[in-house]
């Protein structure tokens, strides 16, 4: 049956959220598949040349010819959703490096795109003067009261202030100050 090893690039993906580790077996299949349905619309083209209106010849060349963008659309659509989930990770995590565990599963075409995805990123966080991986959805207000759930004393916050973290102490701060800490479970958000 034409494509389907491309289809089944497709089926594996959506078994799962998480990235699968990179098909590469399947993804050269479906590329020889593409190159040999490509040989054989050619010889079926240029064979009958002067039967190329004939039903029979010209459904067997579309047949052809739809399998192997079938095949395409598959492909690129295997890696589109593997790079989609690539840059989610980065944005949901907030790494900039890639964990053992998900790098053993990545190509080295993937690999090389975090870390350039990686670096635009920080690059224009920079620019803008704040981690935008920290809270993807815009604060309802920017400042917050939470509560020291552990100690940490003096610590000098993002904006430069310092500050005395003292156990169950309450603070009124700056959200992008410290949503860091409420993540790491040392303050809660008082609600």
């Amino acid at each position: 049956m034409f494509t389907k090893k491309a289809i089944d690039l497709i089926i594996e993906l959506r078994s799962t959220d998480s990235i699968p580790h990179y098909n590469d077996g399947s993804i050269k299949a479906t590329i020889d598949e593409i190159i040999a349905l490509y040989e054989d619309l050619i010889k079926t083209i240029t064979e009958h040349k002067e039967q190329k209106k004939e039903p029979y010849y010209l459904t067997h060349a579309i047949t052809f010819h739809n399998s192997i963008n079938r095949d395409k659309r598959c492909i690129l659509a295997y890696l589109n959703e593997r790079l989609n989930r690539i840059k989610e990770f980065r944005w949901s995590s907030g790494q900039s490096l890639l964990p053992d565990l998900l790098k053993e599963k990545l190509s080295q075409n993937e690999i090389q795109f975090f870390s350039d995805y990686d670096k635009i990123l920080t690059e224009y966080n920079s620019k803008v003067g704040l981690d935008l991986t920290v809270d993807p959805q815009p604060p309802k207000e920017l400042y917050i009261e939470v509560r020291v759930i552990k100690e940490l004393g003096e610590v000098v916050l993002n904006s430069g202030c310092t500050v005395n973290l003292n156990l169950n102490t309450t603070h009124f701060l700056k959200r992008s100050d410290i949503t860091t800490l409420v993540k790491n479970g040392s303050l809660e958000h008082i609600l």
